[in-house]
């Protein structure tokens, strides 16, 4: 899960439809345990989700349930992959709330990271899988994509700023590595209290 409190950065989906999941199936959708650093599955490299299998009821049922959980009020996310909910497949979700003008979340099967731009920023991330913990990480500011929507359609999307942070953040997920792994060094990781108060002190010298 990736969730960046109080940031400004707004990503752009320029080619790319959401896609909800499949009507077939109708699912109380109970958000779904978020499991946390320490558990074995969140190291493991996710296996891909064969074509054939995104429309049975187990995998729609695993999707509306991370969906139910990117939404839980509780919860506040941007992203949540699989390995998350101790899922280890080739699937996440992201918000709505990543994109310009979006009216869905995105569910993403078997992405590929085609493209990445040399240009990096660093900016803060948390997870929800390393709670109370914010951490300043470097990613390209601008990625090409594909991948399966949840209804198994093929997809290429372009994504800059945000929307390509949370997509590197979650597809990170899918190969066992952690925003942790990404860190320059310790000095870089604090807890989220003296991260906002650190912010607010500089809001206040503005």
């Amino acid at each position: 899960t990736m969730h960046m409190a109080r940031s400004r950065l707004v990503g752009r989906l320029l080619r790319c439809s959401i896609a909800a999941p499949s009507r077939r199936f109708s699912f109380f959708n109970k958000p779904l345990e978020v499991i946390q650093l320490g558990n074995p599955v969140l190291r493991q490299k996710a296996s891909a989700i064969p074509q054939n299998q995104i429309d049975t009821e187990a995998t729609q049922k695993l999707i509306q349930g991370m969906l139910a959980s990117l939404n839980d009020s509780k919860q506040a996310a941007s992203g949540l992959a699989a390995p998350q909910v101790a899922e280890s497949v080739r699937l996440f979700v992201l918000s709505k709330h990543c994109f310009d003008n979006s009216d869905g979340d995105l569910v993403v099967l078997n992405p590929k990271i085609l493209k990445k731009s040399p240009k990096l920023e660093i900016q803060p991330e948390g997870c929800l899988s390393v709670p109370n913990y914010i951490g300043l990480v470097a990613r390209s500011t601008e990625i090409e994509v594909e991948f399966l929507n949840g209804e198994g359609q093929r997809m290429s999307a372009k994504l800059s700023d945000y929307a390509a942070r949370v997509f590197q953040h979650e597809y990170d997920h899918l190969d066992g590595i952690t925003y942790l792994d990404r860190l320059r060094n310790m000095r870089d990781l604090f807890t989220e209290s003296e991260f906002y108060r650190q912010q607010e002190k500089l809001a206040g010298q503005s």
